[in-house]
């Protein structure tokens, strides 16, 4: 099992895109508040991700993979459509970040932002754009992975 801890930011610029990055879609099979199940294609890949339900900025994650033509077909049971991006990962600050990038119906679309006082703010249609950054956590043996 592995911890999810997730942070997203609202981006002006462009200096983060680097490269082509990876084409991934994926569609949610539940989005209950106590779990979520997600099937997800990058390139020849797919998985099956379960995540638990979140504790302040994290949750445990399961995620296991699967052959691609099961994903494919788990997609076409999602709820809503399914979500279209582009992932960038990018080493800056001795850290590794990952700017997903929304394409399709999720690419455009009126942004929640907080504002400097801490009150949360609609801003006009910008890219829809996620930033995560992840280090390295030791597994069961010990070894940093």
């Amino acid at each position: 099992m592995a911890i999810e801890i997730e942070r997203k930011f609202l981006v002006t610029g462009d200096g983060w895109r680097q490269g082509e990055g990876v084409a991934l879609a994926q569609g949610y099979l539940n989005r209950d508040k106590a779990r979520t199940v997600r099937v997800r294609i990058a390139q020849d890949k797919a998985f099956l991700t379960i995540k638990g339900p979140t504790q302040g900025a994290s949750r445990a994650e399961f995620e296991y993979e699967i052959p691609r033509d099961d994903a494919e077909q788990l997609l076409g049971l999602s709820e809503g459509p399914v979500v279209e991006k582009r992932r960038h990962v990018i080493a800056h600050g001795g850290l590794t970040w990952e700017v997903d990038e929304f394409l399709g119906e999720n690419r455009s679309r009126p942004r929640r932002s907080t504002s400097p006082s801490g009150s949360a703010k609609r801003s006009p249609k910008t890219p829809a754009i996620s930033i995560r950054t992840w280090q390295p956590t030791p597994t069961a043996g010990g070894e940093w992975g």
